[in-house]
This record gives structure tokens, C-alpha cells and sequence, in this order.
């Protein structure tokens, strides 16, 4: 792509949601509006108030209250007696009609959770509005607007259920069409780094890699690979909802399912509660394959607390409220790898403890008896002579392999017990509030970091990882003479992995010479300076080497405007999601080396060889160099939806629409070079 390209797309996006906000201030003009508005993260509520003769009411007051708040909105029903709330925050809610001639008219507190299209038809009897009907149970609520398939998972749920690592994914299998597998690259969580017990499922027969992950109806997801960028803290979600099947444009570019998490938010009351969960080995029992324990002292601990806003001259109470959370992980145990190394004498190229004869790649020849076969001759009893041993190889070996221990199981002759640890700190904070009647403000930011260290393959190699991940949002909705809503969002989702494996009190620029490796092979690489000790790959021994990886899984900046109206039976909407789409994994450098049997091995019947053998004559099968700064800016994810929710009838809902997704751009840049021999 590019650079005027680039730079025409980068002024048109900021335009574009200029022009989109103005249309929609354009489209406000109607007094038969209702208010109206969407969002990934709320609810929707809906219904018809009509009289005792089935006649519809027209400009019957209906007021929403939540409960725990105290904020109400106030919305006359239109000339087909509907009103519509959208963008209501899931919680629980009381509902009141009223109209000058009849009976008012309460519904006891229900609930409303995130995504859901909630329906409430009332009657209305002869009456003062002195006198109050109340309706004391909604009953069970039944999905008549929408054909959407999804179930909630609420906060008793999250709260109660046991969960190892309190990790909420666990929860997911709780929905019906959800599947725990893992394919192979997010089977491991990678790159997310999750804590605990965790799965990633299929849902509907969808591959577990078509899912996406919201929090608060923002990007959460780690791209490529389907995984969440963000762990949102047990006890600061409310409520999520894995949604497999929705039929409304507004909802595109997922094949699988929509994990919607939505986050707490502060009530009139200061609540708050704290937590410390422990496991050590105290009484663990001993891993059958080792003499003793294996060492472990884990503690997860954190605390909440929300409410109000209290300030000196600022009393919060019905117009803001905050809630914060804090989590903390440390968990410290071993390796407790079992491992083959290779003896002093194997290093001397004594392998006659090696079943399979092992034949000289040195004395390779064509065969008289068959042309276009070759042969060779094995070594006597599997002894290697010393004029045949690599010495860069051997030095390699008996400086960088540990030495063999009896570990008491047969097979193995060495154990790693190199400390593991790792030390998560999470937080999060939310600010809401209700700004002058028409106007609500929602600001989040949660980030975690995550540093570990452990073993990189064998004792002396380690092997260090840093994870730090954030997920912003910032949501604006206001509202045109209680007859429109515009909401305007912004998110910001980044996840870092950085990765680094290093020798310990090794100097790779030393031991790189002594044992006469190629500069171009383990040094001028990207990084000014750095110089790595290669892996050397043998099967059925121990290996590991160095690298460095700075990758940024998700880089994504997210905006987006929304608009809805209703017009007597019709609900309008519209709007705009315009999101960068980047991958950067802006070092890659690593240089490694394969052995394999084959090169020690009987050429006319492939059958002997030793892989050890052939890394002790220095002959590889194959070499790998790494050294790329890869930038994977796949442009922007965009997507334009119009919808209208049509009630042509009280027992029939049109769910008519409209959207169009588009990735406009797309670009890779690699700087260095990898090359595979």
C-alpha cells in the first residue's frame, strides 16, 4: 500500500464518522419519536400500552428505574401506543405507565441482561392516576423481538461456581451448542497467558478459532488466534453472554460466537468484598516419577470495591459511581522435568549402548552390486574413533548439557528443577455517569501484567516471559429531546508477549567462536550487538537454545457511532464500526540446528542410524535463522449496518437489515531475512 494511499484512508475514516453523526443529527425532526439506541454491551426493552378494549394509548408515560441507581428515563409512547428503551445498562429495573384518565400501572423489579430484547405489553384500566396496579411477576420472559440464539451466564453463576484459577472461560461450557476443544494453537492459551483451568470452545459446530471476545461490547480478542487479550477479573464481571446466532445487522464478522463480558459498575450503596485463595503442597502428593514433592506455593488474592462519588461538594448519589477491582497471582514451583542428556562416554563416541547399529557417513559409496545404490560401513561395536568426533560439537555438549544424574527411572539420567514462578497483578476501574438528564458517560480501563520465569528445556537454560495487556473504553450516548439517541464509542485493545531465552553465565559470543560457528549463523542480527546460542535439536535427547520474541498479538484501535429512532411500529438503526486491524511481531530472532538418524543410518535399507551419532560428526539435517522485524497491518476492519425492527402486528416482529463489512487494506513488511536449509 502505498504511503498517499495510506494517508487518504487515515483522514477519510475520521470524516466518515463526522458525516455519519451528522446525518443522524439530520434525522432528528419527528415529536412521534421514541427513544432508541444500541449497543453491544446493554439491553433493550420494548412493548405496546394499550386499554381495556384493545385501543392503543398514545403519550402514556412509561418510566424505567434502575433499581440499584436510582437513574429513571421518562419516554411518552408514540401514536402506535409503543415506547422503546435501548442502551439500557443490564441490572435489575421497575417499570411505571401512566396517563391522566387511567390507573397507573407499576412492573415489580426484573431483571435485564446484557444483549437481551426485552418485551412488556400493558393494559391500562379506567382510573386515576392516583390509583396504582402492580404487577408483581413478569413470569418467564420469552425472546419475541429478536431470533437470536445466546444464553447468560449471570453473576450468582460467576460468584458461586467453583473455578480453578478463577478463570470465567470455565463457565462457557454452561451454554447449549458450546464445545470444549482447543485446535493446536490456542489449545495452550498462547498468546494470552491465561491463569488457571481455561478452555476456548467451539460453539455450533464453528471452528474454536471463528470466536469473538468482547468486554463491554469492545474488542477483546487476540488476533489469529481467538483467544481473549484481557482476563477480566471473576469479580468484576456482572454478567456475559455467549451469543451463537444473532439475525440483526448491527452484529458481523464473527462465524462462531460472541463472548460478550459485561463489567460492574457502581450503585447508590458502597459494596466491596475481598479474597485470598491458597494452595501449596502441604498435602500434595508425591508425583509417582519423583523422589520427593513437587515444591508449590500459589496465592491469589484481590478486593472490590464501588459505589457513589463522593467528593467535597460533589455528592454522587444518582448521577456517578465507580467501581474498582484488583487481583493478584504468585505461584512458585519446579520444572520437575525428567530428561535423556548424554553421557561422558557417549560425548567420547562410545554409543555401543545404542541398540541400532550406527553406520559412517564417511565411507559412503556407490554399490558395485546395485547401480544408483550407495553403501556404507558401520562403525565396529558403535564405537565413533575420535579423528571422526566434531570437537566444536562435543564442546558444545559438554558445556551447555547438564551432566547425568540417576533420576531412579529407567530411561531417564537427568531432571530439571528449575524454579518456576510467575507474578500477575490485574486492575480495573469504571466511571459512570448520568449528565444532566440527556447525556451518560462510561470510561473503563483494565490492564494486566504478567512477568514469568522458568526453565527453558533443561537446568541452565531460562526462559523469560513479559505479558502485559489493556482493554480501554469510553461510550457517550446522548439524547435529542427524548426522542433520538446517538452513541459514540471508542476502545483500544493491545496485548504484549515478549519472550527471551537465554544461557545462564554462558557467553554466547565466546562459546559461539570456541565451537566455530559461522558469524552469519548466530550473530548481525537485528538487534545491534546480539549474539545467540543455537538449539541444537536431537530427538529422544534434551535441547533448547536462544531467542527473542517481541510480539503485539493485538494492536487495535476500535470507533464507533450508533443512532436509532422509532417511527410508529418501526425501529431505525444505524451506525458505523471502523477498527485497525495489526499484528507486529517486530523481532524474531532465533538460529537453530536439526539432527536426525537418517545421516548416520544404512542407506540401501534405512534402518539404523542415531541422531546423537550424527550431531557428534557435526552433520545436521537441517538449519534455521530467523531474523525479521514482521509488521502485519491487515487495514482496517470496517463494517456499515442499517436495520429496521418492524411490529406490523402485537404477535409478529420484521427483522429487516442490512450491513457491509469491508477490510479495505492490507500490508506486510519484513525487515532481515529467514531462511530454512
Amino acid at each position: 500500500m502505498s504511503r498517499s494511499n495510506s494517508s487518504l484512508i487515515m483522514i477519510f475514516r475520521p470524516a466518515l464518522v463526522a458525516a455519519i453523526i451528522a446525518l443522524v443529527v439530520g434525522l432528528i425532526s419527528s415529536p412521534r419519536l421514541s427513544t432508541a439506541q444500541i449497543s453491544n454491551a446493554s439491553a433493550s426493552l420494548n412493548g405496546t400500552v394499550t386499554d381495556t378494549t384493545g385501543a392503543v394509548v398514545p403519550k402514556a408515560a412509561v418510566t424505567l428505574t434502575n433499581v440499584l441507581t436510582g437513574i429513571s428515563q421518562t419516554l411518552p409512547t408514540n401514536d402506535a401506543g409503543r415506547y422503546v428503551f435501548l442502551d439500557i445498562p443490564p441490572g435489575s429495573y421497575s417499570l411505571r405507565v401512566s396517563k391522566e384518565g387511567f390507573a397507573t400501572t407499576r412492573q415489580s423489579q426484573f431483571a435485564l441482561v446484557v444483549n437481551q430484547t426485552a418485551t412488556f405489553d400493558f393494559v391500562l384500566s379506567i382510573g386515576s392516576t392516583t390509583q396504582t396496579v402492580n404487577v408483581e411477576s413478569a413470569g418467564v420472559h420469552v425472546e419475541n423481538s429478536t431470533a437470536e440464539l445466546g444464553s447468560v451466564i449471570q453473576s450468582q453463576e460467576v460468584n458461586d461456581l467453583p473455578l480453578n484459577g478463577r478463570n470465567f472461560t470455565e463457565l462457557l461450557t454452561l451454554s447449549p451448542g458450546v464445545s470444549p476443544i482447543s485446535s493446536d494453537q490456542n489449545s495452550s492459551g498462547w498468546p494470552a497467558q491465561p491463569i488457571g483451568s481455561f478452555t476456548f470452545p467451539s460453539v455450533n459446530g464453528q471452528t474454536n478459532r471463528s470466536n469473538m471476545f468482547l468486554l463491554d461490547g469492545i474488542n477483546n480478542n487476540a488476533s489469529f488466534t481467538s483467544t481473549y487479550a484481557v482476563q477480566p477479573i471473576l469479580d468484576d464481571v456482572q454478567e456475559f453472554k455467549v451469543q451463537s446466532h444473532n439475525d440483526e445487522a448491527q452484529f458481523g464478522g464473527v462465524l462462531g460466537g460472541i463472548i460478550n463480558v459485561v463489567t460492574k459498575a457502581g450503585t447508590n450503596q458502597f459494596h466491596g468484598d475481598a479474597w485470598e485463595f491458597l494452595r501449596n503442597d502441604a498435602l500434595d502428593t508425591r508425583n509417582f516419577f519423583f523422589a520427593s514433592r513437587v515444591p508449590l506455593k500459589q496465592n491469589q488474592f484481590g478486593g472490590t470495591i464501588g459505589g457513589p462519588v463522593i467528593l467535597p461538594g460533589h455528592n454522587g448519589r444518582d448521577k456517578t459511581f465507580f467501581f474498582a477491582s484488583y487481583e493478584g497471582f504468585r505461584n512458585h514451583t519446579a520444572a520437575q522435568r525428567l530428561y535423556v542428556v548424554p553421557t561422558p562416554a557417549e560425548l567420547n563416541g562410545d554409543l555401543s549402548t545404542v541398540g541400532s547399529p550406527i553406520y559412517n557417513p564417511f565411507s559412503t559409496r556407490p554399490d558395485p552390486s546395485n547401480p544408483g545404490q550407495f553403501i556404507r560401513d558401520p562403525f565396529p561395536n558403535n564405537q565413533i574413533p575420535a579423528q571422526f568426533l566434531n570437537q566444536g560439537m562435543v564442546h558444545y555438549a559438554k558445556t551447555l548439557f547438564p551432566a547425568p544424574v540417576n533420576t531412579g527411572f529407567a530411561g531417564f539420567n537427568g531432571i530439571d528443577n528449575t524454579p518456576s514462578i510467575i507474578r500477575q497483578d490485574e486492575a480495573s476501574l469504571r466511571f459512570d455517569g448520568n449528565l444532566g438528564g440527556r447525556d451518560r458517560l462510561y470510561v473503563r480501563y483494565t490492564g494486566v501484567s504478567q512477568p514469568s520465569s522458568g526453565s527453558g528445556g533443561f537446568a541452565g537454560l531460562s526462559s523469560n516471559v513479559y505479558f502485559h495487556s489493556y482493554n480501554l473504553a469510553a461510550n457517550w450516548t446522548h439524547t435529542f429531546g427524548g426522542s433520538a439517541v446517538l452513541q459514540v464509542t471508542f476502545g483500544r485493545n493491545s496485548m504484549q508477549y515478549n519472550a527471551l531465552n537465554r544461557f545462564k553465565s554462558v557467553s554466547a559470543a565466546q562459546l559461539d567462536q570456541q565451537v566455530g560457528f559461522n558469524s552469519d549463523f548466530v550473530s548481525n542480527f537485528i538487534f545491534p550487538g546480539l549474539t545467540l546460542i543455537p538449539q541444537m535439536s536431537i530427538p529422544g535427547y534434551l535441547g533448547g537454545g536462544e531467542f527473542i520474541n517481541d510480539l503485539h498479538a493485538s494492536d487495535v484501535y476500535e470507533y464507533k457511532a450508533d443512532f436509532s429512532k422509532v417511527h410508529g411500529r418501526h425501529t431505525l438503526q444505524m451506525g458505523a464500526d471502523l477498527a485497525t486491524n495489526r499484528f507486529q511481531n517486530p523481532v524474531v530472532c532465533l538460529c537453530s540446528t536439526t539432527f536426525c538418524s537418517f545421516q548416520t543410518s544404512n542407506l540401501e535399507t534405512s534402518v539404523g542410524g542415531n541422531a546423537l551419532a550424527s550431531f557428534l560428526l557435526g552433520l545436521p539435517s537441517s538449519s534455521f535463522r530467523g531474523n525479521e522485524n514482521i509488521v502485519d497491518s491487515a487495514g482496517w476492519v470496517d463494517g456499515f449496518y442499517f436495520q429496521d425492527q418492524w411490529h406490523p402486528a402485537s404477535r409478529l416482529t420484521l427483522n429487516l437489515g442490512l450491513r457491509y463489512d469491508l477490510n479495505p487494506a492490507h500490508s506486510q513488511r519484513r525487515d532481515g531475512v529467514s531462511v530454512a536449509d
